[in-house]
């Protein structure tokens, strides 16, 4: 083991408490105190107290080493949340671990993906991806907070850090949901669906997962390019706490089942190994369309929901019936689902935007003001969800307008 020292005129040697993992890149003259490399991964000591008399005192590698692999493996265990949502970030909802795991998901990220781990930590959105994810240890909505994590904080260096952390080498194990939606009987799907007819502009108007299907601004794209192919082109927004959003974007390929043409699948999909199955229990056509969907990743095996596209870009209250019908076919509620705002207004002028971005109140624990520019982000569900936005309250379609009553307040749990 070798030991390196960074030396000022104040402080020689100094060891005041493990603060952060740097990368090589990253360390220089500034970071007074003791340096000490892990596996060639540098574990710095900063000195809280400057121009202090001190003396020099020796370093236990063996508690830095466990230290930092329990805090890590902490925040790796919450990436299975964040994974597609930040992909989506894809954004993992983890449940609590034993030490054992603890340790076992530190050791294996230490050995395996060290110039990943390196690379995120000098990456801003990684990085406080990362810091998010910690924050939302131990809160009662640990799991929806995750995933609002990777709809905030997504990038490239997020997904070569997941897709290393989970897909590669298993550091994580994957969220088993078995039967929470299962998949539907064959009478429950439409005899006939023609995606010749799917073609064009298509708006997720209601959804019922409130962790993916219910972000502002669902517009999405469609077109079919060869014969039994269907290409999405999907936008979306994710809402922030000081009264602006970012813009979300994802390219999905689906394939039409010859046999059963109101079944399709997104599937050969690089990261997170992700398949999404489309299920069409209801169509008319250009006017709705009702898809209940099922996917697996290797984050998270299992997960599902349900959306209703219109041609509108809000929810036409005659089709409230019908949709109700189709909705029992595989024993879902219209009561249960959630309006979308589909309105797009611009990003609000400079001066009226708030400057909170940190010990929020909200679900989301923002620490620090996202990127701005649209990321692509395909994994999993083509939306990972958790809004925090004031809405005025909106009602669903009560049973004399031809729907169940439904409130939509916040949309966020």
């Amino acid at each position: 083991m070798k030991m390196y020292y960074v030396q000022d005129k104040a402080n020689i040697g100094h060891v005041c408490g493990i603060q952060s993992l740097l990368p090589n890149s990253a360390r220089s003259s500034k970071h007074r105190g003791r340096v000490a490399y892990i596996k060639e991964i540098p574990i710095v000591r900063y000195c809280r107290k400057k121009r202090q008399p001190i003396h020099a005192e020796s370093l236990d590698v063996s508690e830095a080493r466990h230290t930092i692999q329990s805090r890590l493996s902490n925040s790796l265990l919450s990436i299975r949340n964040a994974a597609f949502a930040a992909t989506l970030g894809l954004t993992l909802v983890a449940g609590h671990a034993q030490a054992a795991d603890f340790l076992k998901t530190g050791i294996c990220l230490f050995g395996n993906c060290k110039v990943e781990l390196a690379k995120c930590l000098a990456d801003g959105q990684c990085r406080e991806n990362l810091i998010c994810l910690q924050n939302c240890n131990g809160r009662e909505d640990e799991s929806q907070c995750q995933i609002r994590c990777g709809d905030l904080y997504a990038g490239k260096v997020v997904e070569e850090f997941n897709k290393c952390a989970i897909t590669k080498h298993n550091c994580v194990a994957a969220r088993v949901d078995v039967n929470k939606y299962p998949e539907p009987p064959p009478e429950a799907l439409v005899n006939s669906f023609d995606i010749n007819q799917f073609t064009g502009q298509w708006n997720i108007t209601a959804g019922q997962n409130d962790l993916f299907d219910a972000f502002d601004c669902q517009k999405h794209y469609f077109r079919v390019s060869e014969p039994g192919v269907l290409y999405a082109d999907i936008n979306w927004r994710v809402q922030k706490n000081n009264g602006d959003f970012l813009e979300r974007s994802a390219v999905q390929t689906f394939k039409q089942n010859e046999e059963r043409p109101g079944y399709l699948r997104n599937d050969g999909n690089d990261f997170l190994n992700y398949t999404d199955d489309w299920y069409i229990l209801g169509w008319k056509p250009d006017a709705y369309a009702v898809i209940y969907y099922k996917g697996n990743n290797d984050a998270w095996k299992g997960y599902g929901g349900a959306t209703v596209y219109t041609r509108a870009e809000s929810l036409p209250e005659e089709y409230v019936p019908e949709i109700t019908d189709a909705l029992k076919k595989v024993g879902l509620e219209w009561m249960d689902f959630k309006l979308v705002n589909n309105a797009c207004p611009p990003h609000p002028e400079e001066g009226l935007v708030s400057n909170i971005v940190g010990g929020l109140k909200d679900i989301n624990p923002e620490v620090e003001k996202p990127q701005e520019s649209p990321v692509q982000v395909g994994q999993g569900p083509k939306y990972s969800y958790m809004e925090s936005t004031d809405k005025a309250n909106q009602k669903l379609p009560t049973p004399e307008q031809g729907g169940q009553e439904g409130s939509l307040t916040n949309i966020a749990p």
